[in-house]
């Protein structure tokens, strides 16, 4: 099933066709472009609001021998999407700052698939990608590939999103002994620290 555009954001993306005077059945063309930009987002465990995702998607779309005019469609309906997505955030930040209170944050990735934005998602982004052309390289299923991203994204949240260079190897091996497991148990041993 494919992906289904937030509700705040589909709002915004309708009134901005609308007022650029865009014929609906063009409007629907442009709204199933950012349905499979989402899609496409969700599927490989990309960031919506990356910058290099939107080039990931174009080359995918030429990839799948799509026209250039439907490639142009798609390009300027996610060029809109991210439009609006930083709009919102730039709103969302001065109200903020207006009113001192916490305010709800539009969720731009609406899937718990993909990492959060405010996680510096380059630095897990390159992670996803490494394991993409690896999965291609190694010519491994797409199942595979999403089996795989799935564990890394579960572990992303687990360190909460810290720097993949950050995250430190803990010997969790000991039971709280400190003691060092066998050689043969970790081949990193030497890199681990005592609890």
């Amino acid at each position: 099933m494919m992906k289904k555009i937030p509700e705040k954001i589909e709002e915004i993306f309708c009134r901005r066709m609308q007022k650029a005077g865009v014929a609906y059945p063009l409007q629907q063309e442009y709204r199933k472009w950012l349905r499979y930009y989402l899609d496409f987002c969700s599927k490989y465990y990309l960031n919506p609001t990356d910058r290099e995702t939107p080039q990931q998607f174009m080359q995918k779309l030429n990839e799948k021998g799509q026209s250039a005019d439907k490639q142009k469609q798609a390009y300027q309906s996610v060029k809109v999407y991210l439009d609006i997505v930083a709009n919102e955030k730039k709103h969302d930040d001065n109200q903020k700052f207006r009113d001192g209170n916490e305010v709800k944050t539009l969720n731009v990735a609406s899937s718990d698939k993909t990492l959060d934005s405010g996680s510096e998602p380059g630095r897990w982004s390159a992670i996803f990608n490494r394991l993409r052309e690896t999965v291609r390289l190694r010519n491994y299923s797409k199942k595979t590939f999403r089996t795989y991203a799935s564990w890394i994204n579960r572990f992303a949240w687990f360190v909460k999103h810290k720097d993949p260079d950050d995250v430190l190897i803990r010997n969790r091996f000991s039971g709280g002994t400190g003691t060092r497991p066998p050689a043969c148990a970790c081949p990193h041993a030497d890199r681990l620290e005592p609890v």
